[in-house]
C-alpha cells in the first residue's frame, strides 16, 4: 500500500509498515522519543504560563521550535491549556508549513493528546473553509498537509470515543477530490478498524473502490484485503 511519508509524498510500502508509522504517533509518541531524553524542565514555569494567557500561540510556537525530547515532555501540558479551537488551528498551521523539523508528525502527536471532542469537531467543521483559504493563499501542498494532519490526528486521538472519531472522519471532514486526502482517509479508517465495528469501516472504504482515480481504487481494495 502507499503511505504518506514524512515529506508528505505517496510511497509504496507494506500495510505493516504503514500502520507502524501511523500507530507510532499514538500513546507515548515513539516517533519522537528515545530512552535518553533530558529531564530538564520545559514550558512549566509560571512566567511561561502567564505569557500563554496573553499569547495563546506561545507554548505552541515553543513546541515546534523545540527538540523531539522536549516535545514529548510538553505536549500533554500544552493540550491541557487549550480551551478553544483557535490554538488547534495554530497547531495545524505550524505542522503543515514545512518550516519545522518533523513538524508534520509533531502536529499529529500534539493533537492526538486531546480528549476534547467538541474542540476537535469545531476544527473539523471549519476545515473546508480553512482548506480553501490555504489553497488560495499558500498553495496545494500546505492545504493538503493541513487536512492530512487533521485526519490522521483524529484517528490517533484515542482519548476520544472511537465512534465519535469515526463520525468526524466520515460525516464532518470534507470530501476533497485529492489523491493525498483520500489516501489519508483510507489510512485513518484502517487505524481505527480494530477499535469498532469492522463492517462499518469496510463500508466506508468500499466507497473509494468506485473512485475514478485508479490509484485510489486499488489503494482502497488493498486496504479492504488487509482487514480480512
Amino acid at each position: 500500500m502507499a503511505i504518506i511519508t514524512a515529506n508528505n509524498s505517496l510511497s509504496i510500502s507494506s500495510t505493516e509498515g504503514q500502520l507502524k508509522r501511523k500507530t507510532a504517533l499514538i500513546n507515548n509518541g515513539n516517533s519522537e522519543i528515545n530512552s535518553n531524553y533530558s529531564n530538564q524542565p520545559y514550558l512549566h514555569s509560571s512566567s511561561l504560563l502567564e505569557s500563554y494567557q496573553v499569547d495563546p500561540d506561545l507554548l505552541i510556537k515553543n513546541y515546534f521550535s523545540s527538540s523531539s525530547e522536549e516535545r514529548y515532555k510538553s505536549r500533554k501540558h500544552i493540550i491541557e491549556q487549550i480551551k478553544d479551537f483557535k490554538p488547534f488551528l495554530a497547531i495545524l498551521s505550524y505542522g503543515a508549513s514545512g518550516e519545522y523539523r518533523d513538524g508534520y508528525e509533531g502536529a499529529i502527536n500534539l493533537l492526538a493528546e486531546t480528549n476534547d471532542y467538541t474542540l476537535l469537531k469545531e476544527v473539523s467543521l471549519r476545515s473546508l473553509i480553512l482548506y480553501k483559504s490555504l489553497l488560495l493563499e499558500r498553495g496545494i501542498n500546505i492545504a493538503e498537509n493541513f487536512l492530512e494532519i487533521l485526519i490522521t490526528a483524529i484517528a490517533c486521538a484515542e482519548k476520544i470515543n472511537v465512534n465519535d472519531r469515526f463520525n468526524l472522519l466520515v460525516n464532518i471532514i470534507p470530501k476533497i477530490n485529492s489523491r493525498m486526502i483520500k489516501a489519508s482517509m483510507i489510512d485513518a479508517l484502517g487505524l481505527i478498524a480494530d477499535q469498532m465495528d469492522l463492517e462499518a469501516i469496510k463500508t466506508e472504504i468500499k466507497k473509494y473502490i468506485l473512485d475514478k482515480d485508479s490509484y485510489i481504487s486499488s489503494y482502497a481494495q488493498e486496504a479492504l484485503e488487509d482487514l480480512e
